[in-house]
C-alpha cells in the first residue's frame, strides 16, 4: 500500500512539472508493480479524476481554461470512450486480436 501512495506522489511531482498526463507514468508503474494492462488504466482513470479536478481548479481560478472548448472536448470524447470500451469489452485478454492498442 506505501508503495503505492509513493508511485502516486512521484506521478503527481513529474506530471506537474512537465505538463504531462499523470496517465502517462502511472499506467507503466501499475503494469511495472504487478498489475495488468487492463487494471493499470482502469485504476489510472480513477486516480487522475481529483487530480484532473483540482487543476481545473487552479487553471480557472487564473482565468486559463476555454470552457467553450473543454465542453466541446469533452461532448465529443465521453461517446467515443463509451463506443472504444464497448468494442473492446468481449476482448479476453489486454493483446487480443483488434484490441491490442485499446486495454
Amino acid at each position: 500500500m506505501m508503495v503505492l501512495v509513493i508511485v502516486g506522489m512521484i506521478v503527481g511531482l513529474l506530471s506537474g512539472m512537465f505538463g504531462i498526463g499523470g496517465g502517462t507514468v502511472i499506467v507503466p508503474a501499475l503494469v511495472w508493480l504487478g498489475l495488468s494492462q487492463r487494471h493499470a488504466a482502469a485504476t489510472s482513470m480513477l486516480a487522475i479524476v481529483p487530480t484532473s479536478i483540482s487543476g481545473v481548479i487552479s487553471y480557472a481560478h487564473n482565468g486559463n481554461v476555454d470552457w467553450v472548448a473543454a465542453r466541446c472536448c469533452s461532448l465529443a470524447c465521453s461517446p467515443a470512450d463509451s463506443l472504444v470500451a464497448g468494442c473492446c469489452r468481449g476482448c479476453q485478454n489486454s493483446y487480443c486480436g483488434g484490441c491490442s492498442w485499446c486495454f
